[in-house]
């Protein structure tokens, strides 16, 4: 849940009067992910954004997202413009809460799967020179890949559902005996029931897979959370790429196929239009290698995450106005079964860009 702003009204107009000498006249709020976000005015009607992060998150993180952006800036990448205090500092802390003031970036944001064919092909360019130009970056953190895959990862994850069914049938005593106010329906427990039960289906099966090949996945350096969700448009083009925080090196397989199937609009039902993947792939090849490996494992590694986590599931049984994360996981839940059926093929079709 979004931490509640340390700041009133008066105090966001004099810290921004104190550290940038910007006179502020208007001040609007919009909550959004894991920071207060303010959109503030000068007297000159320029709009600014003024980020609140929550307690967490320590100005480390902060400062390695502003080098970050930096750099890719310095190398051509539409990314956000940080504005420096007057004592040249890219951030000020306030009330154990660090804080930083950007450029508004014109523009809007997209929903998932609702990219048109060159917005796909736009994706997988910003995502390719992304790691392109972060080939050579030093002090990001980095992944084992021995926690992406394992057999353990797989037992965790079905330990999880097993706990998650038990609780969802309480529930479903709970609706009969109409014991409780404000409980799921009983179709959607039905529903979430289904959805674990395949899962764990899914798990066993996965769990006879021999896993010794994906140790040699290639990490590299990327945005750690790249989609269709963090880039600002206009005139239906990326005007920028959002939030570094999550960078690091890490399996970059997972970073291509996570995001084109959240852009694609043929992936909108869970599903995967294998064309448009193989599209996507090899125009990011064209900036960065991958091995036999890497296109090999590619579509059964981001299986491996998506069907092994309750994400979702436990957020909306938790707070039943959290429908929109109840349906992130019934789609994670159709591409767990689509990529199930489809791995193989993929796997051998996707090869073939090494000829």
């Amino acid at each position: 849940m979004l931490e509640k702003t340390v700041f009133t009204r008066q105090e966001i107009i004099n810290k921004i009067q104190e550290k940038y000498n910007i006179s502020i006249t208007k001040i609007e709020q919009e909550p959004r992910g894991s920071a207060n976000i303010f959109y503030v005015y000068d007297n000159q009607g320029t709009k600014y954004v003024l980020k609140e992060f929550e307690s967490a998150c320590n100005q480390e993180n902060v400062i390695k997202e502003i080098k970050i952006i930096n750099h890719l800036k310095s190398n051509g990448i539409k990314v956000p413009n940080y504005i420096k205090t007057e004592n040249q500092e890219y951030y000020f802390k306030y009330k154990n809460r660090t804080v930083i003031l950007m450029e508004f970036i014109n523009g809007y944001t997209k929903e998932s799967n609702t990219g048109t064919t060159a917005q796909v092909i736009e994706s997988a360019e910003i995502l390719g020179k992304v790691a392109k130009s972060l080939e050579n970056y030093e002090d990001l953190p980095e992944d084992l890949i021995e926690k992406w895959c394992n057999n353990n990862k797989l037992r965790e994850g079905k330990k999880k559902f097993i706990q998650l069914l038990k609780r969802v049938d309480k529930l479903e005593e709970s609706i009969q005996h109409g014991q409780q106010l404000n409980l799921p329906s009983s179709e959607i427990i039905s529903k979430i029931k289904l959805d674990i039960n395949q899962r764990m289906e899914i798990i066993t099966a996965l769990k006879k897979m021999d896993f010794s090949e994906m140790k040699d996945l290639t990490l590299k350096n990327s945005h750690g959370d790249y989609s269709i969700m963090q880039f600002i448009y206009k005139d239906e083009k990326v005007e920028a790429l959002l939030d570094f925080a999550k960078a690091r090196k890490m399996p970059i397989a997972w970073e291509i196929i996570r995001s084109f199937t959240y852009i694609d609009k043929d992936s909108k039902n869970g599903d995967i239009n294998i064309e448009n993947l193989l599209n996507y792939t090899k125009v990011v090849m064209k900036y960065i290698s991958l091995t036999k490996c890497d296109l090999k494992w590619m579509p059964y590694f981001y299986l491996i995450q998506l069907v092994s986590s309750p994400f979702g599931y436990e957020e909306y049984l938790n707070d039943n106005s959290q429908k929109k994360l109840l349906e992130f996981a019934f789609w994670r839940c159709k591409m767990s079964k689509t990529l199930f059926e489809k791995s193989q093929e993929i796997s051998g079709r996707i090869l073939q860009l090494l000829n």
